[in-house]
Order: C-alpha cells, then structure tokens, then sequence
C-alpha cells in the first residue's frame, strides 16, 4: 500500500475502501504440472477486505 508510505495519514478504513472499488474480481490461476495454467478459484472482493469465493475447481 503506498499510500501509507507517502506520509499522509489516511485511516485504514478508507484505503481498503479504495482497494475494494477498484476490483471487480479475483482470478487464482495455478500452473498445472504438465505447464498449463488452469483458473483455480474466482472471487469477489469484500469492504472487510476479505474474498468472497464464487467458484472453485
């Protein structure tokens, strides 16, 4: 998080608040090993700064 490197002191509520409007979903993609990659789980993300799952393989 660099905004809490910058020295302005924003609460953390309000830059987990920035984080989560700025992503609509979260991709897992692991390698398999025969080198394809395969999406393992798909997520949203929470205001709490959790990842609500929506599916998994």
């Amino acid at each position: 998080m660099l905004s809490l490197l910058g020295g302005v002191d924003l609460p953390i509520a309000a830059i987990r608040q920035q984080v989560y409007e700025a992503f609509d979903a979260v991709v897992h993609v692991a390698r398999q090993s025969d080198g394809s990659r395969c999406v393992t789980s798909i997520g949203r993300p929470e205001v709490d700064g959790l990842l609500t799952e929506w599916a998994a393989s």
